[in-house]
């Protein structure tokens, strides 16, 4: 999963623009779902102002409800997401 964020053009309505504050882009957002070969599963776009982890949310929920036998996920990591932390038992837990 990742995204990437593109300027909007003037005739882009600005119901379905926002601003991304990292990148500075006044626009919309690609979110990108691929398999491990790099073949794209699923596109969403969004307003720039979309935070990643809700549109991954939205991403892996369709792709849960076409294919619900369980599968790894992988993503990039932001600070916004808290790294896990190994509990007692080995496994890692959110913290």
């Amino acid at each position: 999963m990742d995204s990437q964020s593109v300027k909007g053009a003037e005739t882009v309505s600005k119901a379905t623009r926002g601003y991304d504050a990292n990148k500075h882009t006044n626009g919309r957002k690609r979110h990108l779902l691929v398999d491990q070969d790099g073949l794209l599963v699923d596109l969403l776009v969004t307003p720039a102002d979309v935070q990643d982890r809700d549109a991954a949310r939205v991403l892996l929920t369709r792709l849960h409800a076409e294919h619900p036998e369980p599968a790894a996920t992988r993503g990039t990591m932001n600070a916004s997401c808290p790294t896990p932390k190994p509990t007692s038992s080995g496994r890692s837990s959110p913290s």
